[in-house]
């Protein structure tokens, strides 16, 4: 199959979630023999050329699948990556703000518009395929659940080696929704070692973090870490925690799982999906319940390496990727 990957831009590149999920899908489609094209706005595109135009993420870009369709497009999927919490009532209405004559329109209007002309619609959870009918009237006939792969493979060895008693944490770390103050607290209060990576794209909140390394010794911060490096901690860290109180799926938390870390996650979204119950589900504004939540595998508790043998199972990207080739083809 010819397929053609879009997207709106983003400002962290390959460290953005939506970003890495395209990439990951568009690696493993080549290897079963189809071409993939990421298009951007540089060069003239034959839409009538492609089997499937598949969008990811919502944005103004949406606006064009109504006029790729109208140019010979075959098919459109789009994946929208929708994480909002907003009331749904909100969400709504925002959906219906569309005043041509004053070129007003929003971006939730732009995905509401999106899909009339796609012919399908890839979720990530439940939780996300519940919301999106909830608030855009999903035609849930043309909706699947591809959920997301980690992109490491584990090796059963390292896995079940012993770990050193730290917990990681890789995010954007100024991101609000990350909640990574509340995981400092806790780090504060209960004295774990904490290892924090990943962009900040805040001076305020850099000045914060160095503060907090400087003033608290289990505190440290690794920077930005390539994709070796990353491996290496998910390889040895005995906890990864990911506290959000926004979050769609937390493809790292996945990875870190994959490679053998305990899983402390947010009760909020749809993450919890990924790990039944072999993961501690916790508040994410309740400082106590992340540290005690923290402490209990660093004092010796675990779910692996079963945890890793179940995203294995249940998530194995050639498998997904066939499903969603199936599901193009129908």
């Amino acid at each position: 199959m010819k397929i053609g990957f879009m997207m709106g831009p983003t400002l962290t590149g390959k460290q953005n979630g939506i970003v890495s999920q395209a990439l990951t899908w568009r690696e493993e489609m080549i290897k079963q023999g189809h071409s993939v094209y990421l298009l951007t706005p540089w060069e003239t595109v034959d839409w009538a050329s492609f089997d499937v135009i598949h969008s990811f993420g919502i944005s103004a870009h949406l606006d064009i699948l109504k006029k790729i369709k109208e140019k010979g497009a075959k098919s459109i999927a789009i994946s929208p990556i929708f994480d909002s919490e907003r009331p749904a009532w909100v969400m709504k209405l925002l959906s219906y703000t569309n005043f041509p004559y004053i070129n007003c329109k929003t971006v939730w209007s732009a995905f509401r518009d999106s899909l009339a002309c796609a012919d399908m619609i890839f979720v990530r959870s439940e939780y996300e395929k519940i919301r999106l009918e909830k608030i855009f009237n999903l035609d849930l006939s043309k909706t699947y659940k591809i959920p997301l792969s980690p992109r490491f493979l584990p090796d059963e060895a390292i896995i079940s080696s012993k770990r050193e008693k730290f917990c990681l944490h890789v995010s954007i770390l100024s991101s609000p929704n990350k909640n990574v103050i509340t995981l400092i607290e806790a780090a504060k209060k209960y004295g774990f070692d904490l290892r924090l990576a990943g962009h900040i794209n805040s001076v305020s909140f850099e000045k914060y973090i160095n503060q907090q390394v400087e003033l608290n010794p289990n505190i440290s911060y690794l920077g930005v870490l390539n994709d070796e490096h990353l491996r290496e901690c998910f390889n040895t860290a005995k906890v990864f925690a990911l506290p959000s109180i926004l979050e769609g799926v937390g493809l790292v938390a996945l990875e870190a799982a994959s490679l053998g870390c305990d899983i402390v996650i947010t009760n909020r979204g749809g993450p919890k999906e990924y790990y039944g119950q072999s993961a501690k589900v916790i508040n994410p504004l309740d400082v106590d319940e992340v540290g005690e939540s923290v402490m209990h595998f660093l004092n010796g508790n675990t779910y692996q390496p079963e945890l890793s043998r179940k995203i294995s199972d249940e998530n194995r990207l050639s498998t997904l990727i066939e499903q969603m080739i199936s599901i193009y083809s129908t």
